[in-house]
């Protein structure tokens, strides 16, 4: 059985926006974003939020977020996200981790 090299990655990582220059860049905090989830290298869910309370989080699939939207960096987009929660979740990890 081999072990797992990437074993220290497993958890919840909270994550923090770097300035890119990229159109989406200041999108990531107000929509409520917490971070990634790594369950094991073959599961990763990428895109991880709070719910509108802060209590839960939950994952987001990426396909099922329109990147091409023009909404405000603000707390609007928070709202947008806890609104369209039930459309965007998933259960199934969406992202897997290898070494390159």
């Amino acid at each position: 059985m081999r072990t797992c090299k990437f074993r220290f990655y497993v958890g919840r990582w909270k994550g923090s926006e770097i300035a890119t220059g990229h159109a989406l860049d200041g999108m990531l905090v107000p929509s409520g974003w917490y971070g990634k989830m790594f369950i094991s290298p073959e599961e990763v869910h990428p895109l991880v939020f709070f719910t509108k309370n802060k209590t839960h989080l939950y994952s987001v699939n990426p396909k099922y977020l329109p990147l091409d939207l023009n909404v405000p960096k603000n707390k609007v987009l928070g709202v947008l996200m806890a609104l369209s929660k039930p459309f965007v979740q998933t259960k199934k990890a969406s992202a897997r981790l290898r070494m390159i």
